[in-house]
């Protein structure tokens, strides 16, 4: 039986350790990890994508990072994709933790203590030039203004903020705009509405005051993402956990352990020929064993 024992460890290291249980991590967190020694907090990921959808630059937090590391798959294709140069660390004399503007239409940042390069023309709001904001940050926006506040010009939402002009193109998340309370803003649906609400398991109204509601994919905040209520309020949350962390259990011949609120399982007719799943209860608790007896 301690062979046996020995020999599903063993196995269930190595098929963590060599990616075997890699599906059940977020593609962009997992490429992300790899390439930074941290994985992107859910909390992060959620940001990302409502920044996005109010138009910030994705760039210059980490809504396009997302889509880039999940089709990437390695750290350096994740570092080509995002224009982020490897061997060039920063803040440094030339780039400042603010940015700089590399020419009228180039963004030079510091990206996790690496450079990173954006070509405002890329912006697919209309926020095509470089420009110094208020705090003397790089920023790509889409002219000088004076008239502070925010308008509708189609379904264009804009914003005049630190003398600086931002456009947000609605119509690119499906949306149009309408200005509320707040200001312009970007609403799927343009009726009053009071508060927040889930339409279905995996979408969650967010209500702009005076403008209508805008609508959010939960699985897009969180890989398996559903609508779900965060003190008392519907909010996207990430999926129910399968089980508790530290369960055990037998599935047939499969021994499994629950490991960050999903099953890890080995089938122990494979690991030890001839082996079942068995349950052994000691004084010092329970033991997942694969068992020959």
């Amino acid at each position: 039986m301690t062979r046996a024992l020995l020999l599903f460890s063993t196995v269930l290291v190595a098929g963590c350790s060599a990616g075997g249980d890699v599906s059940n991590v977020a593609p962009a967190a997992a490429v992300r990890s790899a390439c930074f020694g941290a994985p992107l907090a859910p909390e992060l990921q959620r940001a990302a994508y409502l920044r996005s959808l109010e138009g910030a630059d994705p760039r210059a937090f980490y809504g396009r990072d997302l889509s880039c590391a999940a089709g990437a798959g390695s750290c350096p294709a994740y570092l080509e994709c995002l224009d982020v140069e490897a061997g060039r660390a920063c803040p440094s004399e030339d780039v400042p933790a603010s940015g700089r503007c590399l020419d009228d239409v180039t963004v030079e940042r510091c990206f996790e203590g690496m450079v990173r390069t954006v070509a405002c023309g890329d912006d697919p709001h209309g926020n095509g030039r470089c420009f110094l904001g208020a705090g003397r940050e790089a920023l790509c926006r889409a002219g000088p203004c004076d008239a502070v506040g925010s308008r509708c010009d189609g379904d264009v939402a804009v914003a005049c903020d630190g003398a600086l002009e931002q456009r947000t193109d609605c119509s690119l998340i499906g949306a149009t705009c309408a200005v509320g309370a707040a200001g312009a803003a970007c609403v799927h649906e343009v009726e009053a509405c009071t508060e927040d609400r889930c339409g279905d398991d995996t979408t969650f109204f967010e209500c702009v005051e005076g403008a209508g509601s805008l609508r959010h994919d939960c699985t897009l905040a969180f890989e398996g993402g559903r609508c779900g209520q965060v003190d008392l309020m519907p909010r996207c949350v990430p999926p129910l956990p399968e089980c508790p962390d530290g369960e055990i259990e037998c599935d047939g011949d499969e021994a499994r352990v629950c490991v960050g609120g999903e099953w890890l399982g080995v089938s122990c007719a494979e690991a030890v020929p001839g082996a079942s799943c068995a349950i052994e209860s000691t004084a010092l608790g329970r033991t997942l064993l694969c068992s020959s007896d």
